[in-house]
């Protein structure tokens, strides 16, 4: 501190106040600040005019990976959308029982669940006679056979 400031905060009369240091001059804080803000823009403009190929391979890649981005979102609402009409469809009261679940995890899930008996027209039959709160009873089965033309 030098002696004009410690003079200016000098008490007149009282000798045993507490001394209170006053700057000289305010800082002017925003003004570095801004002109610190718009020297960083013209270097980073700088920088991008001298290295094109870099800019434009970046600007490439953004845009990419935005479009990447909204595709997958977009993609996955129309799966949830079409998964929800697809059960409120079938109503409430509409129950499946399959030999295989709709999701297998695993190649040893697969293996368990291959080897369960095939759902069959007995099955249906059975069904339809013990549930007394089912009003329609339907078997749906898909099977991989070979088809032959003729009588042969």
């Amino acid at each position: 501190m030098d002696r004009r400031a410690y003079e200016r905060t000098r008490p007149a009369r009282a000798a045993f106040r507490r001394l209170t240091v006053v700057p000289l001059r305010p800082r002017s804080f925003p003004r570095l600040r801004i002109a610190a803000l718009w020297e960083a823009f013209f270097v980073a403009v700088g920088s991008l005019r001298q290295n094109k190929l870099r800019t434009a391979l970046t600007l490439v890649g953004i845009v990419v990976g935005v479009a990447a981005v909204i595709t997958v979102v977009t993609i996955i609402k129309g799966l949830d959308q079409t998964v929800a009409q697809t059960f409120s469809s079938q109503g409430s009261t509409v129950f499946t029982i399959s030999k295989n679940p709709q999701i297998i995890k695993s190649r040893e899930e697969f293996v368990r669940f291959s080897k369960r008996k095939d759902v069959t027209h007995e099955d249906e039959e059975a069904i339809a006679r013990l549930c007394s709160s089912c009003w329609r009873v339907g078997v749906a089965a898909n099977i991989i056979q070979t088809v032959k033309h003729g009588r042969g």
